[in-house]
Formats: C-alpha cells, sequence, structure tokens
C-alpha cells in the first residue's frame, strides 16, 4: 500500500492523472497484484525449508504440487483480495524463522519473530492457535537440545512473546471500537462452536471439503507426520 502511495504520488507529478483514493481501483489492484508477491516469497521459503530434509529435485517438485495442486494458485490469481494468500506467506515466515531461532541469539532476530508471528495473526486472528503450538514446539526443541545458554533462548523467547502480544494491539483496538470489547468473535454469537466444529465436514465434506476437493494436501498431512515421528 504505501509503495503504490509513492508511486502513484510519482506518476502524478509526471502529468498522468491518477485516482489517489485509497478504496479505489488504482490501490486496489496494486495491492492485489502484491499477492503475486508474497505468495513468490512463500514458495521461495518453502523450497528452503523443504531442501534441508530433501533433495533439491523433491523439494522443487513438492513446492510446484503446492502450488497447483491446492487452492494457493486459485486464491493468489483470482481472488488476491482475500486473505488466504497472506495468510500463506505470514505463516511460510513465521515457521521459517522458528526454524532456525536455535541458530540465533541476536535479540533482533527474536524481535521480529515476533513480529512475524503477530503478523499472521493479524491476518487471521484464529492463526494463535498455529502461533501458539509453533512456539511449544520451539521451546521443546530447545530443551532437548539441552542448550547450554539455555536462560538466553528463554530471556529471547520471552521478548518473542512480548513483541507479538504487543503486535496484536490493532486487533483489540478494531474489536474494541467496532464491538466494544478486545476479544470477541465479530461474527456474532452462534458462529463458532466449540462442542460442535463439524472437523469431518470441513475436511471431507463433497461441499468443497478440504481433503476431498485437494487430496494431495491429505497425502502431505501423513508426511508431515512421517517427518515428525523420524524427526523425535
Amino acid at each position: 500500500f504505501v509503495l503504490a502511495f509513492i508511486a502513484g504520488q510519482l506518476i502524478s507529478l509526471l502529468g498522468v492523472p491518477i485516482d489517489m483514493n485509497p478504496y479505489g481501483k488504482f490501490f486496489q489492484y496494486t495491492v492485489m497484484y502484491s499477492g503475486v508477491v508474497y505468495c513468490t516469497i512463500g514458495i521461495v521459503l518453502l523450497t528452503k525449508m523443504l531442501s534441508r530434509s530433501f533433495s533439491d529435485s523433491m523439494s522443487k517438485m513438492a513446492t510446484w504440487i503446492v502450488l497447483v495442486a491446492t487452492p494457493l494458485y486459485y486464491y493468489t490469481v483470482f481472488e488476491a483480495s482475500m486473505s488466504h494468500v497472506y495468510d500463506f506467506f505470514t505463516f511460510t515466515l513465521f515457521l521459517f524463522l522458528i526454524l532456525n531461532a536455535s541458530r540465533h541469539r541476536n535479540i533482533a532476530y527474536y524481535i521480529f519473530l515476533g513480529f512475524s508471528g503477530a503478523l499472521h495473526v493479524l491476518v487471521r486472528t484464529q492463526n494463535i492457535t498455529t502461533v501458539f503450538v509453533m512456539l511449544l514446539m520451539l521451546l521443546y526443541h530447545l530443551y532437548q537440545n539441552k542448550f547450554i545458554l539455555w536462560k538466553l533462548h528463554l530471556r529471547n523467547i520471552a521478548i518473542t512473546g512480548i513483541v507479538f502480544l504487543f503486535g496484536l494491539t490493532p486487533t483489540m483496538m478494531t474489536n474494541y471500537y467496532l464491538f466494544g470489547h478486545p476479544f470477541t468473535v465479530p461474527q456474532g454469537d452462534g458462529f463458532l462452536s466449540w462442542f460442535d466444529p463439524k472437523i469431518l465436514s470441513l475436511l471431507f465434506s463433497p461441499r468443497n471439503g478440504l481433503f476431498s476437493h485437494h487430496p494431495v494436501l491429505l497425502l502431505g498431512l501423513i508426511g508431515y507426520v512421517a517427518l515428525l515421528i523420524k524427526s523425535y
């Protein structure tokens, strides 16, 4: 959005009329084009992560499958105004930083890690569960490897948590402004059922079920479980 604003101002100085209305088509299209950029960065990060455990050819093939055999391509090209492609990017970025965290002792790295986690949740509030699980995995990894500087890593993770919570303030402020409470389900009562989450329908429904429409994701889940067993 900032780059679009700067570009619009420069183009206007050249005498070409640009509609600088932030809700106009110029900003809409430039922001949606950024979805392609975010998808590309996410794909690169995903390939780098896979190459640590698999061959380069296998990593590239798996990345291509993620791009063309899942909804990723559709939401990147045809529905770039929705949050899906940005959700993919922020998750991949956070996961990439998590996997590298044990190698770093610099406070700045953990500040950026907390910021990336907050960005992931700002895209979709329910992503807070992903961040929580990943941070638990990081703590377990540090403890399992019995790092000599355990207290230093613990301090860095505490800094990550503080930055993460601070980064959630835009969501809390927005909820308070719109609904009168910082923590709420914007869709209203009855939208979320904790005791009847419809997991099987979500995964296998003939109407846009995750695994029934994109079976490669089920194959990926099996591979992910196998990788966890192999790693631990």
